[in-house]
């Protein structure tokens, strides 16, 4: 059986009700952000919207939401730019040792990661 992405949503809401800590905060971000990511990125791969052999490079961050833009119709154009803005929310959590973030930034995040995977599984 393969891995479900929506999976790492579902942990980062859990475990985003039971603290306050900074670093489960950032790892929540982390991870709402991949499990939104790697569901678009396998739905590209599904629609032949990118190659295969960029599926574990680090460009293919950049090229899943250009895909859908280029490729998709108008939804897709709005999942695109909330997998760019749940990018830069996940990498401001991962490398910047100034962000901060609030619960309801953070519960913004994770319904932004939840729609992300509704919206695909909808069109798959």
């Amino acid at each position: 059986m393969s891995f479900k992405w929506k999976d790492f949503i579902r942990l980062a809401k859990e475990l985003s009700e039971k603290t306050t800590d900074d670093a489960a905060i950032r790892s929540c971000i982390s991870r709402a952000y991949y499990g939104a990511f790697c569901t678009a990125r396998n739905y590209c791969l599904g629609q032949n919207f990118i190659p295969l052999s960029i599926k574990t490079k680090s460009i293919v961050h950049q090229t899943v939401p250009q895909c859908l833009i280029e490729y998709g119709k108008e939804d897709e154009f709005a999942i695109a730019n909330l997998l760019k803005s749940l990018r830069i929310q996940r990498n401001n959590a991962d490398y910047k040792e100034s962000f901060t973030i609030t619960s309801a930034d953070l519960k913004k995040r994770i319904f932004e990661a939840e729609s992300v995977v509704s919206q695909i599984e909808e069109w798959s």
